[in-house]
Formats: structure tokens, sequence, C-alpha cells
């Protein structure tokens, strides 16, 4: 398709996908690149239409079918500078004239005569391969190349691709998108297929270096032939794969047919990551399966202007002659002859609006803004090398002055308003210096009951590298949004918890919480410690805390029984007291000594009291006192039990008192003076002891959830010597005790103290070892009972045969019955 003009651009277009190199014909028309070219033409009339941009140069093109064939390029590339350029590349026009005769044998090459325009640049090729090649034509002839789909890296090389430009950011850009979007989202467990090709490969290579350095791990890393047996057996592998996340690095026209392939190997629960545009036939697939998918395109354009032209457009008319039998064919219309195509094309267009072929052209509009740019990109550098302003040009193309190297030179010079970008302007690799792509997921549409693709963010370059997503736009298969996805492999394991490699690489990791009692203090611990025994670990287990020590409370069981049993004994011992206050004046009451009997009431009060203390919450100050009353209460009641034992003996001539000069001890206040001076030793140990070695309290560990608290001193002299002082008493009054088993029988109180002394001494025996080898509520519990047993018995031993007699016998208690 041409136009002349005073300038010409020069069009490689591939609007058949293939070509069949037997019949030497292109089949199947791509309507894509046929809407692309319309973008070029398009453009074209709209620069011409302008007063601002090259203001008196008129435009004209050039525009040729390439079939998407590198070999139909490079000779559709030779006959456009041969048609432009004869004179500069022979000298007689016949020559020239041979020449293009000799060419247009060739069914590819154009058969239009010889144009009086100049070309100044190439807008195209489609794809990588095709803009490499004709490059290497192009540069010979310092020709600027703008290509609108070229995406290669290699092409950045200006020294082997000095004069080529391009619209559309390089496939690196794809790697680091890649590369954000699994850092953004977490996806550090990753599998990757690659089907080995020019362009996939060339991503590979680059995201590797990059996520290399992210540290994520890759558990299989495929790179296979596009053969059914290899791609089978990567799908076996990424099945039985652990990571969640598949990164597909393929070419758009296989990626259809490989996820068919995952559907059809019922391969679930994989989120797919791919690096190229999608098609229609992947919004057909199992959403289980494939809806858990985000690919990478770039932005689309879409440019109402430009879709209002199209609808504008003639499309039978407007449809180059050679397609305008394929575009009928591609419709079922096969009756019809060269001669009525037109015909026909208009017919059904009239009888058919739903199916005109408009639409579809439209919906395929969006990437002709990169064609478009191209275009203004060539016009705009033609406007500085012509040195125009707003109204007019000062040079011409046909000046002698006139370069296609200043052309090129300028086109890093250029800046306007694209389509594709607000400030459109080419970078020192000649590729645009802004970029957008667009992050797009195939979500399940409830309404449609398809997938379709939904933009749910995007990744722009410019001054600064930026990747926006809006999460809760996304959807995968059952899931709603991204943050429901499960996560495998962890990035880091924080304190609390440690990990255990699940790949093969040993560079994946999932984080388990500390198991019961142990605890990690630092991140990526490989193995959690356990607590010492008495600890425990914290709520995040990030620690040891020592365990609350068992408390009795007197709320408990134990200590309510403990309090009735003090309390009935306490009652018992004041009603003891209060009747011997009362029948003070009686012979019972006389004959045992009134004073002694009220301080032995009272030491039994004071034994009664220290079973309380037992049962109380453990202190130090609860210790300290616990022990002075217990070791001086005992010790009381022994003195004052040693002290009426001795005076019977000596009464008897048994005793150890039994000089003159002592008997005055056994008068009115020598029993209480000896009791009191036997107590006050006791006393004196108690503090020596207490300041010595003091009472600690020690942590007792039972066991992983019980700890108690014992009262502890470092040598326990103290315990050891005023046990043992109140033990040597007790001795003491069993042997006085035994030395006066023979007393008459009708004296009441020397058997009773016999069984007292006894009594006591069994008590003592069995709680003193008892205290000593337990703990908390035992030791407890063996020590307020033990005392209320104590004072109980010595209470009825020694006072019961009293109330015995003054109570329900009063007529014994007479002075001769007690004689």
């Amino acid at each position: 398709i041409a136009m002349k003009g005073q300038v010409s651009f020069g069009g490689l277009f591939s609007t058949h996908s293939s070509f069949d190199r037997n019949s030497k014909r292109c089949l199947n028309i791509d309507w894509e690149q046929l809407v692309n070219l319309q973008g070029m033409i398009y453009a074209v009339e709209l620069i011409n239409n302008s007063s601002s941009l090259l203001p008196n140069v008129t435009i004209g093109y050039d525009i040729r079918n390439t079939c998407d064939n590198p070999d139909v390029a490079m000779k559709q590339t030779l006959d456009l500078l041969l048609k432009f350029r004869r004179n500069d590349l022979c000298n007689s026009h016949r020559t020239i004239s041979n020449n293009n005769h000799s060419l247009n044998q060739h069914p590819f090459l154009t058969s239009q005569l010889a144009m009086d325009d100049q070309l100044v640049g190439i807008i195209g090729a489609k794809s990588s391969r095709t803009s490499s090649d004709v490059q290497t034509i192009l540069k010979t002839f310092t020709m600027p190349q703008i290509s609108y789909a070229a995406s290669d890296t290699k092409l950045t090389n200006r020294h082997r691709f000095p004069t080529f430009f391009r619209t559309v950011p390089i496939d690196n850009y794809l790697a680091r998108i890649i590369a954000a979007i699994l850092l953004r989202l977490n996806w550090n467990f990753i599998s990757i297929v690659t089907l080995k090709s020019e362009y996939s490969q060339s991503i590979h290579r680059e995201m590797m270096e990059i996520i290399k350095k992210k540290r994520t791990c890759v558990d299989e890393n495929l790179v296979i032939p596009a053969n059914p047996l290899e791609i089978n057996n990567a799908i076996s592998k990424i099945k039985s794969s652990k990571a969640p996340v598949v990164v597909l690095l393929v070419e758009e026209n296989a990626l259809a047919d490989l996820l068919l392939r995952f559907q059809n190997r019922h391969v679930t629960g994989k989120t797919f990551l791919t690096s190229c545009e999608w098609n229609q036939e992947m919004w057909k697939l199992d959403r289980y399966v494939i809806g858990g998918m985000m690919g990478i395109t770039l932005k689309r354009r879409p440019s109402l202007q430009f879709q209002q032209y199209l609808t504008e457009v003639s499309i039978c008319n407007n449809i180059n002659p050679s397609l305008l039998p394929f575009w009928l064919m591609f419709h079922g219309i096969h009756n019809f002859t060269d001669d009525n195509a037109q015909q026909v094309c208009q017919d059904y267009v009239k009888y058919n609006p739903d199916n005109d072929v408009r639409n579809h052209l439209q919906r395929l509009s969006y990437n002709a803004a990169y064609v478009i740019d191209a275009v203004y990109a060539l016009a705009h550098a033609l406007h500085k090398t012509l040195q125009c302003n707003q109204h007019i040009c000062q040079k011409t193309p046909n000046d002698p002055e006139f370069q296609l190297a200043k052309v090129i030179e300028n086109m890093y010079r250029i800046s306007f308003q694209g389509m594709t970008s607000k400030d459109f302007e080419f970078n020192e690799n000649g590729g645009p210096h802004d970029v957008v792509y667009n992050i797009v997921n195939l979500k399940w549409s409830t309404k449609h009951r398809v997938l379709r693709p939904v933009t749910v963010g995007n990744w722009t370059l410019g001054n600064v590298e930026l990747l926006s997503i809006n999460e809760s736009k996304a959807g995968f298969g059952p899931y709603n949004n991204i943050s429901q996805l499960p996560q495998i492999c962890a990035a880091t394991c924080q304190p609390g918890d440690y990990f255990t490699y699940i790949s093969r690489p040993l560079c994946c990791w999932q984080c388990h919480a500390c198991p019961y009692n142990t605890y990690s203090n630092k991140t990526n611990a490989p193995a959690c410690k356990s607590c010492p025994l008495g600890s425990a670990s914290s709520k995040n287990q990030t620690t040891c805390e020592l365990i609350k020590p068992f408390e009795l409370t007197y709320s408990s069981m134990q200590n309510v029984i403990m309090l009735i049993a003090y309390s009935i004994t306490a009652a018992s011992t004041l009603f003891t007291w209060a009747v011997i206050i009362k029948y003070r004046n009686t012979p019972v009451v006389k004959a045992s000594d009134f004073v002694l009997s009220q301080m032995l009431l009272f030491g039994i009060l004071m034994c009664l009291s220290v079973a309380p203390l037992f049962g109380a919450p453990i202190s130090i100050f609860n210790c300290t006192i616990t022990l002075f009353i217990f070791c001086i209460s005992i010790a009381f009641v022994m003195s004052i039990i040693l002290v009426k034992t001795n005076r019977i003996s000596a009464i008897f001539k048994t005793g150890f008192i039994k000089s003159q000069k002592s008997k005055m001890l056994l008068g009115d206040r020598g029993p209480a003076i000896l009791a009191i001076l036997l107590t006050t030793i006791e006393v004196v140990v108690c503090v020596v002891a207490s300041i010595y070695d003091p009472i600690k309290l020690r942590r007792q560990v039972i066991s992983e959830q019980l700890v108690y608290l014992n009262c502890r001193s470092k040598t326990r002299l103290g315990y050891i010597v005023a046990v043992g002082y109140f033990a040597l008493l007790c001795l003491t009054c069993v042997y006085l005790a035994f030395k006066t088993r023979k007393l008459p029988e009708n004296f009441c109180e020397a058997k009773y103290i016999n069984f007292a002394s006894i009594t006591m001494l069994l008590s003592l025996a069995t709680m003193t070892p008892a205290y000593f080898g337990t703990v908390g509520p035992f030791q407890a519990a063996i020590s307020s009972f033990g005392m209320i047993i104590f004072g109980s018995c010595v209470l009825c031993c020694m006072f019961g045969k009293k109330l015995y007699i003054i109570l329900l016998h009063p007529e014994l208690n007479t002075k001769e019955n007690v004689m």
C-alpha cells in the first residue's frame, strides 16, 4: 500500500502470520497487524493535516507485507531501497530500470513505478529476528528504523544496530517485572518452565541473575524443547513439586497449548506467572487449574479517535485487494471471483452488521498506539532536521545539506506527547524512556461464567522503577484474593520459630512454631532450645520464663480442713483455760500448779498458731516467723512438761534436783522461772541462727509444670541446733516420765505426763523428718496437722482427766483423793 509525498516512510507489517516456502505464498491473515498497518496510515494522515508538525512537508508511505518471514522482509527492504535510492545505487536510469524489472519478477516485490520522493525511515518490523536482519541492510544506508514490536535485548547494541529504534520496551524488563512480582507477593518458592527460544531463554537468563540476589528458591528449573515428550515430563515434575508458583517463560503462540496440557494432567494448586500476552483460548480453561494466573502485558493504549477512525473506514475498499479474498474466506465466503470480490464484501458487511470485522478490528486497536508513536517519532526527528517551526520548515528534503544521519541524531533529542507516554522520548539505547506494563490477572467472572483478564496493577520505569498491585482485585481459582494463597516457603523465620528445608537445593524452608517448653531467640533458627527445669517458654516462645510457684491459699480444701481442725482445737484449749481459771481453788487444779497449767495452755495455743502459718503463702518473713514460733512454742511446752515431771520426781526423790539449795525451784515461782530459762535458750539459738545463717527461699522443681518454694538456710545449722535442743528436752521428759512410772496410781498427773512425753516424742519423731523430706502442700499438711495433733495430745493428756473430774465427777475433786 503506497501513497506519494515529498518524503516517504516505509512500513514493514506481517499482515499474514505465516509463509509457505513451496508455494511461495503468504497464509493466515493477522488481523492485529492489519490494524497496526491502518494505524500507520492514520498517523501519516494526522501529520499531513497538522499545521504545526512538518507544516509545509507532505509525507507519503510505502507499506510492505513481510508475512512474518525474515527472507521476505529482507527482499521487501531491498526493493524499498532500490525504489527510492536508484540514483544513489546506479549511475544510469537504464540500469535502474533493468534492476527494477529483474526484481519485479519476484512475487514478493512491488511492481509500482519509482517515485520522486525520498525515503527517510522504516517503520517496522514486527519480530526481533526480522528487525535484526533488516537492520543489517539499513545501517549500511544510514536509514533510521523504528520497530513497534521488536523487544529483543540484543537490539540495544548500538555498535551492531546504530540506526535501530523502537517504541516498545526490551524483554529484559519482563525479567525484572517477574522478579518484582515474586518479591512483592512473597512468592519465594517457585518452579520455572522455559520453552527453548531466543525470546524466552533471554528472559530466563536475566531473571535467574535477579532472583539469585533476591534469595528466591527455585525447586524445578526446566529449560526444554517444544516437543510433547519433554513437555509432559516437565509437567510431571511440576505436578510433584511442592513449589506453589510456576513461572512460564514461553512465547504467546505456545502458552495456550502448554496450559491445556497442565489441565489435562490435572495439575491443581499451582499459581502461574507468565511473561507473554494471552489469547481467548485460555479463557475456556478450568478455573481451578488455571485460575491462579498472573501475566505481564504492555499497557493497553486505547485511542477513541483511532477507533472512531476505524469505524469510518470502508472495510471492503480499504483492504488491500490481495488480502480481500482471504478476508472473505475468513468469514466463510468461498463462491466469488476476483472480479466480484469487492461487491461480495460490501454485500456481506451490509447484510451482516453484527459480524462486521470492524468491531473485531477495534478490539485489536490497542497495540496500534506503538505504531502511531513510531510514525510521530520519525516525523518529529525530521521536523528538527528540516529546522521547522510552527509555520514553516526552513529546509527541504531535496536540500543538499539534508542527511539521514542528522535525522538519526535528532531521534535522541525529540520529546512529544505520545499515545504510549505523556512525554515520549528515546533513551541512549534507542528504546522508550518511559515504560509501562500492566499486571493482568486471569480471574473467574461469576457473571459471564468464564475466565476474564483483569488489570490488577502496573509496573512503570521512568526516573524510578515502581511496581503497584491492587491485591483486592485479584482472584486465583478458589481464592478470592492474593492474601488467601498458601505460602509454602517462608522468607524469614522469626524468633519463636524454627525452619526445616522442603526443597532439594536446600534453599526453601518452612517455619514451624517451637514445641511446648522450647524457645528460639534469633531469626532463621535451625532448632529450638529446651527451657531449663522450673521455667517455661513465653507466649511468643522467644525466651524462657520462670514458672510461678504453686502456693496454697486459705480457700484451698486442705487449708479449709486445717482451719476447721485448728479452730476446734484452739476453742477446746480456751475452754479448758477458762475451766482451769474458774476452778483454780479446787484440789485438782492446785495439785498440778495453777501457774504452770496456765503457761502450758498458753504454750499449746502457741503450738496451734503455727498451723495457719505453715498453710500460708511462703515468703521470707513467713518462713522466719514460723521457724521462731515453731521452735519456741515446742521448747516452751516441753520445758513446762520437763519442769512438771522433774518436780514430781523431786518430790519422790527421783528427780535431778535433789540438793537443798535447789529445792527453791520447786516452790511456787521456781518451776515457772526454770521453764522460761529453758525456753530462753531456744530463743537465743533461733536468733543466732537467723543472723549467721538466714533463711532464704529456694525453688523446688517437681515437674515441667510444678514448682514449689521451700524455706531453706545455707547450712541448716540453725535448724539442726534448734530441733536438737527441743529433742533433748523431749528425751529428758521421756526419761523422767519413765522414772515416775511406778508412782502411786492415785497420783493423777504422773501417768498422763508419761503419756504426754511419749506422745510428743513420737509426734516430733514423725513430723520433723517428714517436714524436711517433703515440699509444697504435703509439707504444709504434715507441719500444720502435726502441730494440731501435737497440741491436742498435750491438751488431752495433761488436762483431760482434770476436766473429767471437775466437770463430770466433782465428788472426786477433794484433797483426800488428790493426796
